[in-house]
């Protein structure tokens, strides 16, 4: 009878950590901890790793320290906050790349909004309330932007 000689699991299956450093990685900022627990949930079903906030003074630096794949900014009336954050996020070289999805329950919001100067980042915009399947979709499409983005900037 043949000897078998079984490998290691470790050298045949991706650790945890690094298929967790391999999925995509999604920074949410909002002023409600319950919007974000339903982002976190959603996002976190469709294999993604999720990071959330609130708008503190800290919030662009913890943003540009995690460096994510795409940011997701919700945009309140009378919250002034979230625009200087926008406007943070155009100016500085490290984080003008990080595409954005804008929300908001306002369309005059969302209008405005459209109407800050572009940085070289992909930006798109859902009004609240919006289907979860509506930001899933979303989120891919801006990510898969991204990455042609990337590819086309690598290959010129």
């Amino acid at each position: 009878m043949p000897a078998y000689q079984l490998e290691p699991r470790s050298s045949t299956l991706e650790s945890a950590e690094q298929r967790l450093l391999a999925r995509e990685h999604i920074f949410a900022v909002n002023t409600a901890a319950s919007f974000l627990d339903v982002l976190r949930d959603v996002l976190q079903d469709e294999r993604y790793n999720v990071t959330t906030t609130n708008f503190t003074t800290r919030t662009f630096e913890q943003v540009a320290a995690a460096a994510p794949d795409l940011l997701i900014v919700d945009l309140t009336v009378g919250q002034q906050g979230g625009w200087d954050f926008l406007e943070r996020l155009r100016q500085d070289a490290s984080t003008q790349g990080i595409p954005v999805l804008i929300v908001s329950t306002s369309a005059e919001i969302l209008e405005r909004a459209k109407l800050l100067p572009s940085s070289a980042a992909a930006r798109q915009f859902l009004r609240k309330p919006f289907a979860l399947d509506e930001l899933v979709v979303t989120v891919q499409s801006l990510l898969s932007l991204s990455v042609m983005a990337a590819q086309t900037d690598g290959s010129g």
